[in-house]
């Protein structure tokens, strides 16, 4: 299952039903505009890099700054991230 932590004491869990993910994820979006930092954990192959792809693509889509590492080796790879977002 693909989890998601925010702040404490907060923590979503994804809907075990393909339906729902939609408001998943426009909860998701909702907070990173908010400016949570969200922590994006789950095992292989569980969806983690498509869904905050998608969330990443609708940000620059309606304007809002963002920028994604698809790796974090490193503090290059982070810094290339914001880099991308402004």
């Amino acid at each position: 299952m693909l989890s998601i932590a925010v702040p404490i004491p907060t923590r979503l869990e994804a809907p075990v039903k393909r339906g729902d993910i939609r408001a998943f994820r426009a909860q998701l979006e909702a907070r990173l505009r908010a400016g949570s930092h969200l922590i994006l954990y789950g095992p292989r192959a569980a969806g983690k890099s498509t869904l905050i792809r998608e969330i990443a693509d609708h940000c620059k889509a309606i304007g809002t700054p963002c920028g994604l590492a698809p790796e974090t080796s490193g503090l290059p790879d982070i810094v290339a991230a914001l880099a991308d977002a402004y």
